[in-house]
């Protein structure tokens, strides 16, 4: 800014409010992009203007100061006096430098608040901060097990491990720095204790991470046999962190036919969310199989929702299952319905070429099914109406002949009945 502006910014911060002075440090921050490397965003105008709003010594200018001011002089003499909140927003600050803090002190302190905060920070420039969280090293290295286990969970939410590398930087070692906490996160499964407690932990951790940069981890049939835990006390493989830990691991291999044939289920799991049904073409047929566990990994694969034709089969498999158990119980269709939404949100681009009257034809078929289940039928009929409820809200047009077949289809059932 010009020297005359300073001044100007300078006498109406010493004299407007504190809610003021708080608008105006956010107004005049800006969040940078995670990773970016050497921006320099303020100068010795904006520090002077930061100190004078210091000066002031309102407790609620300095919170504004900690969350969004840039001077890292300024943070060490709040992080020092300030309490929780305001250390848990220098933690937080995105032009934070770890190395003016005490962090051994948060971490000797095991405040959860401020760890979290520190944890959930994506701004680190320095990558090899992260590496020593994740390897617990260097100021990390005083974590207790429990904390290092909910240090790692809260770095799951962080953005920096889901946010792929902006290769338009043309910078090996940027490169190489950046990828480094994808390569000692997923390592992690190769070293910590094989435990269903710690499946837990790297489970949430990698269920967001960015994929192994390596392709696939050294050693990945010994990792995934050092997870393959006895079962559970509630005896049932899905209900495991172990279970959804190895279905996680084993994304990295190939969705083939040797990965459909393996003995292990939470393998077949990661098959059927990532199938190509241009390769496996008869694939509505994996239901009969593995039941729920492909019911529930179909609606996960993108491949089934990119065409109006997969999609048409994923909600057939759907209802046909749900019908199949004959108990009335229609959640499967709901989960299908609620995944549909959800899609059609991320991806309109998909539903664009959509045949409505498609989806007529499924309820027409299920109601004739429902004609010929009657022991079934008392539970699946308030299901089906309320399927057809929906479909003709939704339908642009409904033919004439399909009102006559639905109409005579439920007399006839109420007939029955």
């Amino acid at each position: 800014m010009l020297s005359y502006e300073t001044r100007i910014n300078e006498s109406w911060l010493t004299n407007c409010s504190a809610e003021a002075a708080c608008q105006w440090i956010r107004d005049t921050w800006s969040s940078p992009a995670t990773g970016e490397l050497d921006i320099v965003r303020w100068d010795d105008r904006r520090e002077a203007l930061e100190k004078l709003l210091l000066f002031r010594n309102d407790p609620l200018v300095n919170l504004a100061l900690a969350r969004y001011g840039y001077s890292q002089n300024i943070h060490v003499k709040l992080f020092a006096g300030g309490d929780c909140g305001v250390r848990c927003a220098i933690l937080a600050n995105s032009d934070l430098n770890p190395d003016s803090l005490d962090i051994a002190s948060v971490v000797r302190g095991g405040n959860r608040d401020e760890l979290e905060a520190l944890a959930r920070n994506p701004y680190f420039k320095d990558s090899f901060f992260y590496e020593a969280l994740l390897k617990r090293e260097k100021v990390f290295s005083e974590l207790s097990e429990e904390n290092y286990q909910f240090i790692l969970t809260c770095f799951g939410e962080n953005s920096r491990i889901s946010t792929p590398y902006d290769d338009t930087k043309l910078d090996g070692w940027s490169d190489y720095a950046y990828h480094t906490v994808f390569f000692k996160a997923w390592e992690l499964t190769g070293s910590v204790p094989a435990t269903e407690e710690w499946a837990g932990v790297l489970n949430y951790l990698l269920g967001k991470a960015q994929p192994y940069p390596g392709g696939r981890l050294d050693n990945l049939d010994a990792i995934l046999e050092r997870w393959r835990l006895a079962p559970s006390t509630m005896g049932q493989p899905m209900s495991s962190s172990a279970f959804w830990l190895r279905a996680r691991i084993g994304d990295q291999i190939d969705a083939n036919q040797d990965l459909l044939g393996s003995d292990d289920l939470a393998l077949r799991f990661s098959f059927y969310r990532r199938f190509d049904p241009q390769t496996f073409t008869e694939w509505p047929r994996f239901v009969d199989k593995d039941g729920e566990a492909f019911a529930l990994a179909m609606l996960d694969n993108n491949k089934l929702w990119q065409s109006d034709k997969e999609r048409r089969r994923l909600e057939e498999v759907a209802w046909s299952y749900d019908g199949s158990k004959g108990d009335g119980n229609m959640w499967m269709a709901s989960m299908y319905r609620s995944r549909r939404e959800h899609m059609e949100t991320q991806h309109p681009e998909w539903f664009e070429t959509s045949v409505a009257d498609a989806e007529t034809l499924i309820v027409v078929r299920q109601l004739k099914e429902s004609v010929t289940s009657l022991s079934s039928a008392g539970g699946y009929l308030p299901a089906v109406v309320e399927r057809l409820a929906d479909l003709t809200a939704r339908q642009r047009r409904v033919e004439k002949w399909l009102v006559v077949v639905v109409l005579a289809l439920l007399g006839l059932l109420w007939h029955l009945l």
